[in-house]
């Protein structure tokens, strides 16, 4: 007997707001967001935790360049497989230094964020020499920095990032043990987000953050699903805006078999969630292992 599964958002899930001038899929309404990943051509330092690499007088021309995901140095295991015990004393116990510049839009109404799928352990952030924050929850969290307010619109811009991963036992995994290797440095994707205004939020803000898809029931008999569709939108504008969150659900060959829209009027400063429910009737492609179909969700704030 097959096991099946309706797959909704593992295919694709974006989060978009009206305006935007980059090329999307023929189809697609242009809107304000950009995701631009800014994985190549980073300068790499190894060590020196006290430095001031931030400054934009940082002569960084004999550093290493390296491109993400990286760790901060190879390293040999033992024949057990570990460079010391499940506490990993030594083990990449050391900081790096990142520098890169990036170019930003000339929209000085975009927000502009910079997103981290993850770093460990501790993370500083600095934009054009000034500290924009320190993520410090742990190195398996994804996480992002507010920019916009550090950023010098339509110029290039200098981010630099100082990775620790020196032993903190405040900070999980630590204080171990461990029965894995626990690597460093910028070991997942990084990218450069512009939004405007008005914008879904990142989910890993809060527990009702971002969009979150369910499918509260799949019938594999009569072939029909129940989709539920929650959508976080913010208000970054001094005034309230009357707002239409627009889900489509696309199948595979790009037509949309469901359109769920609502909308509400999100005052200045608030978040607000849109909780979209609908549902496929007819033709329901399930998924299984050897009919591997799947469904995405292209949303829309206007």
């Amino acid at each position: 007997m097959k096991h099946y599964r309706l797959m909704l958002c593992t295919l694709l899930l974006t989060a978009i707001a009206w305006g935007q001038h980059t090329t999307l899929p023929e189809g697609f309404t242009k809107t304000d967001r950009s995701k631009l990943n800014i994985n190549q051509g980073w300068k790499f330092h190894l060590g020196d935790p006290d430095a001031d690499f931030f400054k934009l007088d940082t002569d960084d021309s004999n550093w290493e360049t390296v491109n993400v995901p990286h760790g901060l140095e190879l390293t040999t295991m033992d024949l057990n497989g570990v460079q010391d015990d499940k506490y990993q004393d030594t083990f990449m116990r050391k900081v790096g230094w990142y520098r890169k510049e990036i170019q930003v839009s000339e929209n000085t109404n975009n927000k502009v964020f910079l997103e981290f799928e993850g770093v460990h352990q501790v993370t500083d952030v600095w934009v054009n020499g000034k500290h924009v924050g320190q993520h410090a929850i742990g190195g398996y969290t994804p996480f992002h920095f507010d920019i916009t307010d550090f950023v010098n619109r339509g110029e290039k811009n200098l981010v630099t990032v100082l990775a620790d991963n020196r032993k903190r036992d405040d900070i999980p995994p630590d204080p171990g043990p461990m029965d894995y290797i626990k690597f460093a440095g910028l070991y997942r994707d990084v990218y450069l987000v512009e939004t405007n205004p008005l914008h879904i939020t990142f989910n890993w803000e809060a527990e009702n953050a971002g969009q979150y898809i369910t499918t509260p029931t799949v019938d594999p008999v009569n072939l029909n699903a129940t989709i539920n569709i929650k959508t976080t939108v913010r208000n970054e504008n001094i005034q309230s805006k009357k707002t239409t969150v627009l889900s489509r659900v696309i199948d595979a060959k790009g037509l949309v078999v469901l359109k769920l829209k609502q909308t509400k009027t999100i005052p200045a400063g608030a978040d607000v969630q849109f909780n979209l429910i609908g549902s496929i009737e007819d033709n329901l492609k399930l998924w299984s292992i050897d009919e591997p179909n799947l469904y995405r969700v292209h949303t829309l704030v206007l």
